[in-house]
């Protein structure tokens, strides 16, 4: 093998592991999407914990090579987060309802407690 060939094999090399690293994250977030997508629905808070975690760091290493993508990479990994974002907006009003739910039992209770103290 002369160097120029060697250098080429490295350069190749250094190419496809950089595009591999790359890619990871967006196989992370497709991952993600297509897991919400699937069990969602199924999901405890624990669950939903894990998720934010996970969304955390693969945004953290998607803006490390923000600058290394194309157009067209930026715009799948959009419509990714979009599809997350559906998903956990969707358990958001989930508990909400059933937190607003909640304190409205907790205030008929209450006003109960103070008409029931009030008539003592």
């Amino acid at each position: 093998m002369n160097i120029r060939t060697l250098f080429i094999a490295a350069i190749t090399l250094m190419l496809m592991l950089s595009c591999n690293t790359k890619q990871k994250p967006i196989d992370q977030l497709t991952d993600l999407a297509e897991d919400l997508k699937a069990d969602s629905k199924d999901y405890t808070e624990q669950d939903w914990q894990e998720v934010d975690k996970r969304l955390e760091q693969i945004n953290l290493e998607l803006d490390k090579y923000q600058d290394q993508y194309t157009d067209a990479e930026k715009e799948h990994i959009g419509k990714l987060k979009g599809t997350c974002l559906w998903y956990e907006t969707q358990h958001s009003f989930k508990t909400l309802k059933q937190g607003m739910k909640d304190a409205a039992r907790e205030a008929k209770g209450m006003i109960e407690g103070f008409t029931d103290a009030v008539s003592d």
